[in-house]
């Protein structure tokens, strides 16, 4: 089963920030009865010659899987 969110009516502030990603991607196994395996580990990417994939990206391993976090702020509409 995927579960996916869409975050493009977020602040960019908030689709940007190594801190919330991280936060978010450590407390959201045990909100869904999930086990931690190991603490997120969370990067921004440059995009490289493509500017508009620049980003967050962030993922930590679960017992039971993963949760993968990616963020594209110059491609999103923000309110």
């Amino acid at each position: 089963m995927h579960l996916i969110l869409d975050g493009k009516l977020q602040p960019k502030k908030t689709l940007d920030s190594l801190e919330l990603v991280y936060q978010l991607l450590d407390e959201l196994p045990p909100l869904l009865k999930m086990n931690k395996l190991i603490p997120p580990f969370v990067i921004r990417y440059d995009g490289g010659k493509k500017k508009e994939d620049s980003g967050i990206t962030g993922i930590i391993i679960i017992a039971e899987s993963h949760i993968a976090f990616h963020s594209f702020p110059l491609e999103m509409v923000f309110i």
